[in-house]
């Protein structure tokens, strides 16, 4: 029992302190087991990392209670993971189950009770393991023991941290690639949520060259759902990878880009509360130069020859009448939206291969117009520039201008 051993180690220190001749140097004293704290009911929260060879005491309080403990493994190694159910408590036995951070089942155990199973498999490789503790009723107290101490270590290890219980927040709206969450920093997580049933959220990778990368989405908790979709695209949209991680676990998206430059990950779903983690590496691939390649060392021009925007010259009037502005992607620029606003009202835009916007002075009085115009692009930036127009009446041959 958990408690007569606590009572043990309590006796054979005090024995001590009152007669160290009892106690030489090489004499080993029992040690009390390690408390499980508590929440530990989701992957953020998993309590560890365990230290290979500590006894860990912990115990199910309610029916629906999970509790989830972290190790971490160093390599292909060959471990043993044992689970006590500690007395008779609220029913004959509880489950205990081994798997990778990627949700890779690995191996199980059922410890009947004042029984202890033994879960011992070799390891894929190094990484996070999470091991799950679960029953149907309350009040049944656990013991965990994990080794050997050579794969079991304290040490984080494998190409992905665990998910952060502070990660770094990401603001709203970040609905699309105009207003995507850019540029995510190196091996660091990024939290955010699903809002609404329809909520989409995008995030920018800068990547600094041909390079092998490693994306993971972790999905916290059960939410509102069991998974949520993760997407990686480049900035032309061409398709590179995607995940849909499950509840308490991470997926990963492998892939060698082609060359430097920017790339989007989308994160969705199909119902409001999923929370989840985003994480981009390794750190040599993500973030620094990415050769100017749709990167924001690039500005093109907005009017004028090989702009972005087609529009009629203002060096000479226009006759009140009305025109087209195109807007078009060029090389190295690929637009994602555009917004075009005559004298501060926002001109509707009509899409197509090309977005166009018209523009009616026709019934306005002879003056200056100012046309801004704002254009998203797919790598995260943001182009304005602005024209002013000034409209005059045509002379009619033969005669002077209409009244």
């Amino acid at each position: 029992m958990a408690g007569s051993g606590r009572l043990r180690a309590r006796f054979a220190l005090t024995s001590c302190a009152v007669a160290l001749a009892l106690c030489g140097p090489g004499v080993a004293l029992a040690r009390a087991d390690t408390p499980i704290a508590e929440p530990n009911d989701n992957i953020v929260q998993a309590f560890g990392p365990l230290s290979p060879g500590e006894t860990y005491s912990g115990s199910l309080d309610s029916p629906n209670d999970v509790d989830r403990l972290l190790l971490y493994v160093n390599g292909a190694k060959q471990i043993d993971i044992a689970v006590t159910k500690v007395g008779a408590g609220c029913s004959g036995s509880l489950d205990a189950e081994l798997r990778n951070g990627d949700g890779g089942y690995i191996g199980s155990g059922s410890p009947s009770s004042d029984g202890t199973a033994h879960i011992g498999v070799g390891a894929p490789g190094a990484g996070i393991l999470l091991l799950t503790l679960t029953g149907t009723c309350a009040g049944n107290p656990y013991q965990v023991v994990a080794g050997p101490a050579d794969a079991i270590t304290t040490v984080p290890s494998g190409p992905i941290p665990r998910p952060s219980a502070s990660p770094n927040s990401t603001a709203e709206p970040n609905d699309d690639v105009a207003h995507a969450s850019a540029p995510v920093a190196a091996m660091q997580w990024y939290g955010g949520e699903m809002a609404s049933p329809n909520d989409v959220d995008m995030y920018a990778i800068d990547v600094n060259g041909a390079k092998q990368i490693d994306v993971a989405v972790a999905k916290v908790g059960a939410g509102c759902n069991g998974t949520v979709d993760a997407e990686l695209r480049n900035a032309d949209g061409g398709y590179i990878g995607s995940a849909s991680p499950s509840s308490d676990t991470f997926a990963q998206i492998q892939a060698t880009t082609a060359a430097a430059g920017r790339i989007y990950l989308k994160v969705s779903g199909t119902c409001a509360g999923n929370a989840y983690e985003v994480l981009a590496g390794p750190a040599d691939a993500i973030g620094g130069n990415t050769g100017g390649r749709d990167g924001p060392s690039v500005k093109p021009r907005v009017f004028g020859p090989g702009g972005i925007v087609v529009s009629p010259s203002n060096r000479r009037c226009l006759s009140r009448r009305n025109f087209r502005i195109r807007i078009r992607n060029i090389h190295g620029v690929t637009v994602a939206a555009a917004a075009v606003f005559v004298n501060g009202r926002r001109v509707r835009l009509i899409r197509g291969r090309r977005l166009r916007a018209p523009v009616d002075l026709r019934g306005l009085p002879k003056g200056r117009y100012t046309v801004r115009i704002r254009v998203f692009t797919t790598d995260g930036r943001t182009l304005t520039g602005q024209r002013k127009y000034r409209t005059c009446s045509p002379r009619r041959p033969g005669g002077s201008p209409p009244l």
